[in-house]
């Protein structure tokens, strides 16, 4: 029986010992408690203080703001869109441009090709000129002797 009692008394020291460990736990659970508590009453005292009526304030220049933005980026895309449009219709009148300096190519190619027939006509006229002369200085020759046997 000592050592049935023994073994109780083991047992309830034991038991001693974790009913101990248990208030501890339970002290250390109540300061957090507390501490938990204390930072509820701050969030209280902050909440109290919040005015939501300002926050609806702001949120509504924000979406005053927005709609601004959003007027913006509209007109923006306006002026975009006409910018494109004044890009392809300068594209357009580049492309023209370009046909009509292709055809200006080719008229000034043709008057290439007149100038060279004119130059080779202006050289048949200078080589006819220059026999004309020869004829003439061969003519003054003959007049010359006709006017001598005169």
């Amino acid at each position: 029986m000592d050592v049935v009692l023994s073994e109780m008394d083991v047992v309830l020291s034991e038991f001693d010992v974790g009913l101990s460990e248990l208030l501890v736990g339970l002290s250390e659970l109540n300061v957090v408690l507390s501490e938990f508590d204390a930072v509820l009453s701050e969030m209280d005292v902050v909440l109290s203080e919040f005015d939501v009526s300002e926050l609806n304030v702001g949120l509504s220049e924000l979406d005053v703001g927005l709609s601004e933005l959003y007027v913006v980026l509209s007109e923006l895309d306006v002026g975009l869109s006409e910018l494109d449009l004044m890009l392809t219709q300068l594209d357009v009148a580049l492309s023209e441009m370009d046909v009509v300096l292709s055809e200006l190519d080719v008229v000034l190619s043709a008057f290439d090709v007149v100038l060279s027939e004119l130059d080779v006509v202006l050289s048949a006229f200078d080589v006819g000129l220059s026999e004309l002369g020869v004829r003439l200085s061969e003519l003054n020759v003959v007049l010359s002797e006709f006017i001598a046997v005169l």
